[in-house]
């Protein structure tokens, strides 16, 4: 049962720092403490943590729940993006990679740009949910 003050209403602190009021049915399914001015990223790992710890050979829904909300942190915090299933071009992704450190740049300027758009059309964003 989540525990709401009564009579209060309760403000979710988004990513990007913008506040909006706590709506969400999934919530009330599962048995999680909602505090006010909860930051957003909180309240994913405890949503879920929550559908992991209920994973049983009863409810395996919470198997699904747990996967989509997990790319949904992912999908937030790596691209910003806001639904699953959608990636930025590899090109982007491979210049921010240099940009941050995690690629050579050497390594990724010797893909023409001609390979790099043939792995990104070989990239099917849909096998993300074949993982458990």
């Amino acid at each position: 049962m989540i525990t709401l003050a009564e009579g209060k209403k309760h403000i979710i602190i988004k990513r990007d720092g913008r506040q909006e009021p706590f709506t969400n049915k999934l919530l009330t399914d599962l048995n999680i403490k909602i505090n006010n001015k909860m930051k957003i990223t909180d309240l994913y790992d405890s949503l879920i943590n929550t559908a992991v710890n209920n994973i049983s050979p009863l409810y395996t829904e919470y198997d699904e729940i747990a996967e989509r909300l997990y790319l949904m942190k992912i999908y937030k915090e790596t691209y910003g993006l806001k639904k699953t299933g959608q990636y930025p071009h590899l090109s982007l992704v491979l210049t921010r990679g240099v940009t941050g450190g995690v690629y050579n740049k050497e390594f990724i300027n010797s893909f023409s740009h001609k390979e790099i758009e043939i792995l990104n059309s070989m990239i099917v964003p849909d096998r993300d949910f074949i993982f458990t």
